[in-house]
């Protein structure tokens, strides 16, 4: 993703580049789920602990003539938990380049930034520190609550009617939905929009706000019972004591993106069944965003299946929110539908604090130089190395013993021109010889 400095606008890179990340992930040895296998259009995405992504904030260039131009590309990344939405480990890298052509030059700066990340001494010992934090499942006494006994309501007729039943839950800043189960006051939600809290602000539609105690909580299901604390006989929605088919339809209501959009209805199917950290979730198409966790997800009797929990989103993702099924909610929970609800129920009663992992922040890239390194000296084609010791003591004793033999030559040719009348036969003897020892020397140079 390419935020414009400046502007508002935002760029997101095509699938390709996942594509090519996932397998660079996979050869450099970490697990990482998604386009296993293109021919055969197989992902397993879904079943990822965390989903890694990139935004460059950070593009700088000089012009350095003859189209050449040197970039620093910075790139803040984030690792984040698929099912809390909590950012685990955040890293901001950067990489310089020079070049001409701009792509090659682009993807330099791309995978430099992306094995700078990798080469993170942080970012294995954060997947790790997560993976062992995993939450154990809490074991609940089993405890019974009064079930509503609505008469079914075909979808989308009763939307209205539905949306009475479903509440808007808020704690300080954050925002998550919730359905009443029970004429008591019984809420289901997702465990990660009441992870910090023992008491939070439920709101129906069109009615003022009240206050709501958190009873139990199962991070493992990841879902949660709340409990209004005054009144009673509470607009509720059917449970549903069977799974839903696949390719029925399914509708979500909750507050997608904020306050502004509360009781939102989205219609989709349940495309899948799903397995997952053996957790069973119900796979749906439809439009889930942030301010649905917790909400309901129903079927077309009117009656509740599941309990948002968390989507797959990015560039190349469609149509991937997934809900925890009611009976796997039920049983996470410890709790059963009954005629009465237990007093037991009336209080707070939290097995264990639902803690998120503290996120870990790597130490930052060092902001590269714009300026080139200085160019690399120059190596010959035929690179002479320095001369030994040996070498140019025989390179010396060459020069010399040619200009002793020229030297020879020389005396013993002006010996035989000036003198031959006067010389006698032992001189000229003499001379002949040092003549062809001169010329010896001389040519074995």
């Amino acid at each position: 993703m390419v935020r414009i400095p400046g502007d508002n606008e935002i760029g997101v890179e095509g699938g390709h580049l996942r594509v090519q990340f996932l397998e660079a992930l996979r050869k450099n040895g970490y697990p990482a789920l998604g386009a296993e296998s293109l021919v055969f259009n197989q992902d397993k995405s879904q079943q990822a602990r965390f989903v890694l992504g990139g935004n460059a904030n950070e593009l700088k260039c000089r012009a350095l003539g003859a189209n050449r131009r040197r970039c620093e590309l910075g790139v803040g990344w984030e690792l984040l938990g698929h099912k809390d939405d909590h950012v685990a480990y955040r890293l901001q890298t950067r990489h310089a380049a020079t070049g001409t052509d701009p792509k090659a030059l682009a993807d330099q700066l791309v995978w430099g930034t992306f094995y700078s990340l990798l080469s993170g001494p942080k970012f294995m010992a954060a997947l790790e520190e997560h993976k062992a934090a995993a939450p154990a499942r809490p074991a609940f006494a089993k405890a019974r609550f009064r079930r509503c006994t609505r008469k079914p309501a075909p979808m989308p007729a009763s939307a209205e009617s539905m949306m009475q039943a479903t509440v808007v839950i808020r704690m300080d800043s954050e925002l998550g939905s919730g359905s009443l189960v029970s004429p008591d006051g019984f809420v289901l939600t997702a465990a990660h929009v009441v992870a910090d809290v023992d008491h939070a602000s439920i709101q129906q539609r069109g009615r003022p706000k009240i206050k709501a105690s958190v009873i139990r909580v199962d991070p493992t299901d990841d879902v949660a019972l709340l409990k209004t604390t005054t009144g009673s006989d509470y607009p509720c929605i059917a449970l549903r004591d069977t799974l839903a088919a696949i390719g029925s339809d399914v509708f979500a209501i909750g507050s997608p993106l904020g306050e502004d959009l509360s009781f939102s209805l989205t219609r989709g199917v349940v495309s899948g069944l799903q397995q997952i950290d053996g957790v069973a979730f119900v796979q749906t198409d439809a439009s889930i965003n942030r301010g649905n966790s917790g909400g309901p997800l129903i079927d077309s009797d009117g009656r509740l299946i599941g309990v948002v929990s968390w989507k797959l989103a990015g560039s190349d993702v469609e149509g991937l929110a997934f809900g925890v099924p009611v009976f796997a909610a039920l049983g996470g929970l410890g709790l059963e539908p009954a005629d009465a609800s237990d007093p037991a129920l009336d209080q707070p009663r939290r097995q264990q604090p639902v803690a998120k992992p503290h996120r870990v922040d790597d130490t930052a890239d060092p902001v590269p130089s714009l300026v080139p390194p200085p160019p690399r000296p120059k190596v010959s084609e035929k690179p002479r190395g320095p001369k030994t010791r040996t070498a140019r003591t025989f390179s010396i004793a060459c020069w010399i013993s040619a200009g002793a033999g020229a030297a020879g030559i020389g005396t013993t040719y002006l010996i035989y021109k000036t003198g031959e009348r006067s010389v006698t036969q032992n001189g000229f003897d003499r001379a002949r010889i040092a003549n062809d020892v001169s010329w010896g020397v001389s040519r074995w140079n």
